[in-house]
């Protein structure tokens, strides 16, 4: 199973492998622009992912340490 972060960094990727074969203009700029907005949750998601992580071992330390 791919994680958020994969999905939307295959989704940028797509935006741009299309954006290339067109020619310049606003349809090139936008798909562009989704490219990178797709980079942009892909960071985000994988930064909440790391946060989540960090906590369930912090969460794990502090059982161990109680009991």
């Amino acid at each position: 199973m791919t994680s958020r972060a994969e999905q939307y960094r295959q989704l940028a990727h797509d935006f741009h492998f299309m954006a290339r074969s067109l020619p310049h203009g606003q349809n090139r700029s936008t798909l562009a622009k989704m490219a990178e907005e797709c980079e942009r949750l892909a960071d985000s998601q994988e930064q909440a992912t790391d946060l989540r992580a960090g906590r369930s071992k912090r969460a794990r330390r502090r059982e161990i340490l109680l009991n």
